[in-house]
């Protein structure tokens, strides 16, 4: 330890003191060698000869005093910092246009690459949230898609064989009375499956389970932690309890710790999805449902569609309609949410990098001139 110790003391000190300290040691060891030769009969200058040799080269054992009493790494890369601070010293001007010039085009990738993590490279929160499908119906060599009847959800759900669990979500507005003024609210209408996929789990009481799932389950709500703070007064007995929506009366059954943040509009709560009347018996009762589904471990994209359109063909000569040249449109919920965005970050990123190659190459230029 008191070796250690030293060798911090040596490091931070001047290095001028620990040379005066090595000569001294080197010549007064030398010395003794000359005397000890003198006594053993040598004549004195070959003694000094003898002495010498036997010392060896000065300018080793002094390297390895050196590497013996300090940190040579260390003492390398304050040598390295001390002669670079110099340099700026030296020639200000030179120094400000280098960094200046290394800065734009370190900056600018800096910027640009923290949009591309958050956008493209960062994980979806959910769980195997790159396993995650976003789901509408569209035409055959179209771009995007439509929303999703009831009829083919359901028949998506039960008749796939690409895909772990479904579930249906939309989003909707609602006037909530009861609690003061009227006030109007915003709902994410979703099935049971839905909490499932995002990796939500209830703060209080429980999520909607497949019988809520039911036309004729009774109306049930789960409320956001932020809505339950605010517009509920965080009231811990809220389970049981009922929330007035447009008339109607929903019991209060959970409440979410923290909102899953698929939709870009943060929902005040959830109810679950209750198809209507039509779309229980018209497979192109279209509304503005689509469906989150998770990707079997192994299974493309190209086999899940070519699975949901083989379903779809099935259901086209089973209950013809205007629809049956629909087809399953189906993209990775990465992909969907970045969409073009995707292509301009990478452009940007590409342009970023060139700008980065050409600092560096103006730097290189600007070193290979005689510094003045």
């Amino acid at each position: 330890m008191r070796e250690v110790w030293a060798k911090f003391c040596h490091l931070f000190s001047s290095r001028c003191g620990l040379s005066d300290d090595l000569s001294e040691e080197m010549e007064s060891h030398l010395q003794f060698l000359i005397e000890k030769n003198i006594e053993r009969g040598i004549p004195p200058e070959e003694a000094r000869f003898v002495a010498h040799r036997e010392f060896g080269n000065r300018s080793t054992v002094r390297e390895r005093a050196y590497a013996t009493w300090q940190f040579p790494s260390f003492e390398t890369i304050f040598q390295d910092i001390r002669y670079g601070i110099r340099g700026l010293f030296r020639a200000p001007t030179f120094a400000f246009i280098v960094i200046l010039t290394l800065a734009m085009g370190i900056g600018a990738n800096t910027a640009i690459f923290s949009a591309v993590y958050a956008v493209l490279l960062k994980p979806l929160p959910f769980p195997d949230g790159q396993r995650l499908i976003w789901l509408g119906e569209g035409v055959p060599k179209t771009d995007g898609g439509i929303s999703v009847t009831w009829l083919n959800f359901e028949h998506w759900n039960s008749e796939n064989h690409s895909f772990e669990s479904m579930a249906g979500f939309q989003t909707a507005d609602h006037t909530m009375t009861g609690r003061g003024q009227a006030v109007l609210t915003h709902a994410g209408v979703v099935t049971s499956q839905f909490f499932t996929l995002t990796g939500s789990h209830a703060l209080l009481g429980r999520l909607f389970t497949p019988s809520d799932d039911s036309p004729n389950a009774p109306p049930v709500v789960v409320v956001n932690q932020a809505f339950w703070a605010g517009a509920l007064d965080g009231d811990p007995h809220i389970v049981g309890k009922t929330l007035d929506l447009d008339g109607g009366s929903y019991e209060i059954i959970g409440v979410l710790p923290r909102d899953p943040g698929f939709f870009l509009r943060r929902p005040d709560y959830y109810l679950p999805f209750r198809p209507t009347p039509v779309q229980l018996v018209r497979r192109d009762a279209h509304g503005s449902m689509r469906v989150l589904a998770l990707l079997k471990p192994g299974a493309t994209l190209t086999q899940a569609r070519m699975d949901l359109d083989s379903i779809m063909e099935r259901l086209a000569h089973a209950d013809p309609g205007p629809e049956d040249h629909h087809r399953a449109y189906l993209e990775f919920l990465t992909e969907e949410r970045t969409g073009d965005v995707s292509h301009a970050l990478k452009l940007l990123m590409g342009a970023v990098g060139l700008v980065l190659l050409l600092s560096c190459a103006n730097v290189g230029g600007l070193l290979l001139e005689p510094v003045r």
